[in-house]
């Protein structure tokens, strides 16, 4: 299930929230409309996106030095 959070509630109910990502996100609205949504993560994901991170700064590296 989906959580519907304000950003008033996130500011004042942060510790309650976090502790609900680990059932559903939570998808955060301006005026009405998505903006953003918070999803749990794992260190085994930061991992990746760490990888991701190294891997993009090389393939930079190596299309600068193609110029």
């Amino acid at each position: 299930m989906l959580h519907i959070a304000n950003i008033r509630e996130l500011k004042t109910k942060t510790e309650e929230i976090l502790r609900r990502l680990s059932r559903s996100d939570v998808v955060l609205p301006v005026r009405g409309k998505p903006k953003a949504v918070l999803s749990k993560v794992s260190e085994a994901d930061l991992s990746i996106r760490k990888d991701f991170t190294r891997m993009d700064a090389e393939v930079r590296r190596a299309i600068a030095e193609r110029k």
